[in-house]
């Protein structure tokens, strides 16, 4: 340790110990008025089983009872594959669940896109590419390939 460590480490403990001072440790004084006493609130013992069986008006309304009606589990969302062949879609109508998703697979040699009537549509596709797209809401969604309009195909939404 150093010099300075040292004088450090011997001024922090004078000062909390308080050698060398002249002083003598006084007592807080007395506080000027009493200390009051709070009342303690009255408690009152559980009620027996036989108290508790007696009818007495309710301190509070009880609620009815909720009925919660019984729902159906969500069906879990499906996928299904329209394939681009041969300048068409396979199948060209497809009917589907709202939430399903429908995957386009590029199996051509021309480049081919999906352009939906919802707005959506795919890049331009290369052989081997896919596109997704999940319909939400139900309705017929009419859809062609951009490059090749007379390409075309629906998907019903139930």
């Amino acid at each position: 340790m150093s010099k300075y460590t040292l004088w450090l480490i011997l001024g922090i403990t004078i000062i909390t110990t308080g050698v060398g001072c002249n002083q003598q440790p006084t007592s807080l004084p007395e506080p000027a008025t009493p200390p009051v006493s709070m009342p303690v609130p009255e408690t009152k013992p559980a009620p027996t089983s036989a108290e508790a069986s007696v009818d007495k008006p309710a301190d509070k309304p009880v609620p009815a009872p909720v009925t919660v009606p019984k729902t159906n589990p969500p069906t879990a969302s499906k996928t299904h594959k329209v394939a681009i062949s041969d300048f068409s879609f396979q199948p060209a109508v497809i009917t589907i669940k709202a939430g399903d998703t429908v995957v386009w697979q590029q199996d051509d040699q021309a480049p081919h896109s999906v352009v939906i009537s919802n707005g959506a549509a795919s890049s331009l596709l290369e052989a081997g590419q896919t596109f997704s797209h999940t319909f939400t809401t139900p309705g017929n969604f009419a859809y062609h390939c951009g490059p090749h309009p007379f390409m075309t195909g629906t998907v019903k939404v139930e």
